[in-house]
């Protein structure tokens, strides 16, 4: 049997199909040339490009414009670890940047010059440092300035608390942290005493504390007579004492306060430049922040970077009428030398003089 050739052109020069798409193996690669779309394995291609399954690229993929995708798989990520636009647009990872669907591991966060770090949660903000074999389980703060701390009133401290937690109160202007049965003072602790008096009515068996204070920081006696915590008082929220009995209208009742307050381990002006400091066993007066006389524990007194020692001046009959005289007092007399100036020192019966020589001179 012979086959007839067919004469003429089969497809036009420029591959036009004249309106008619292209189908190859049904959905294998489809031209939609009414759309002006290409479908693989999509014979009803949405896009420009619309690509089902799986692709695989080598080399470089240059998209202009945008580009949606329902999942991507880059080789070079790795799982776990948080994706950032690297050098040149290229995506990178990091092993100090990591998420597990619950917890954000950064090994380092830092604000740019000039700029402020803020971080903030609705809840509570955890910082945990946890100790293994490469660490402290430290948590450290540095900088020159200061750590601000929470700032509230008494009746601001938070309901549901952890042992440890630190804030300043507004109320007594004191530090104070929860030791895990109650709020104290930061600092060391010297006893201070407060009274509040209350004249009975026969009636009233609720009244209200000037201090906050606990059953056991107070003192309760009714006309003198001490009252037993728990069983003659109780005391609730902090300001409010309530009488097992009502005292009567004659009664006076008396609550001492027995708080701690802190010590003072130095007295400063505002800018801190001059001011009194106990620094271990030395004891510091400086003023405009320089040092002006210095006590330690050799007992020496040293005044080497003061301007110089003014004595107190008396007269003769002045400095014999002091009472608080001590052997080896040291004093100025403007006629302590049979009408002439001398200085004196104080032997444990008189004042015993001192002359002034000639006037100073290098030569």
């Amino acid at each position: 049997m012979a086959i007839s050739k067919i004469k003429g052109q089969i497809l036009s020069d420029n591959l036009q199909r004249s309106g008619v798409n292209l189908a190859i193996e049904t959905d294998l690669l489809f031209f939609d040339v009414t759309n002006d779309r290409i479908g693989i394995n999509d014979g009803t291609p949405s896009d420009t490009l619309s690509v089902t399954g799986t692709t695989a690229l080598t080399g470089t993929l240059s998209v202009s414009g945008n580009s949606t995708l329902a999942t991507a798989k880059i080789s070079d990520l790795t799982s776990g670890r948080l994706v950032y636009v690297g050098t040149a647009g290229e995506l990178q990872d990091n092993s100090n940047l990591t998420f597990n669907g619950t917890t954000l591991a950064i090994d380092n966060i830092s604000a740019e010059t000039g700029n402020s770090l803020t971080i903030s949660a609705d809840n509570n903000l955890n910082l945990t440092a946890d100790a293994d074999s490469n660490s402290t389980g430290l948590v450290n703060v540095t900088g020159t300035r200061g750590l601000g701390l929470p700032v509230g009133t008494t009746a601001q401290r938070p309901v549901t608390v952890t042992t440890g937690t630190l804030r300043f109160n507004s109320s007594t202007t004191r530090v104070e942290v929860y030791n895990g049965a109650g709020w104290e003072e930061v600092g060391d602790n010297i006893v201070s005493v407060a009274s509040q008096t209350i004249i009975g009515d026969g009636t009233t068996t609720v009244f209200t504390l000037t201090q906050s204070a606990t059953a056991n920081s107070i003192i309760v006696s009714i006309n003198g007579v001490l009252q037993n915590p728990s069983n003659a008082y109780t005391v609730t929220s902090g300001t409010t004492l309530t009488m097992a009995e009502a005292p009567a209208s004659t009664d006076k009742l008396e609550i001492r306060f027995i708080s701690n307050t802190t010590t003072v381990s130095s007295v400063t002006n505002t800018d801190g430049t001059t001011y009194v400091e106990a620094n271990g066993t030395t004891i510091t007066l400086a003023v405009s922040g320089t040092s002006v006389a210095e006590i330690s524990s050799n007992e020496i007194f040293n005044i080497s970077n003061a301007h110089s020692l003014q004595l107190p001046v008396y007269t003769v009959t002045q400095a014999n009428a002091l009472t608080n005289k001590t052997q080896g007092q040291v004093i100025y007399v403007s006629d302590g030398n049979t009408g002439t100036p001398s200085l004196a020192v104080y032997n444990g019966t008189d004042w015993k003089v001192i002359a002034l020589g000639s006037t100073i001179s290098a030569v």
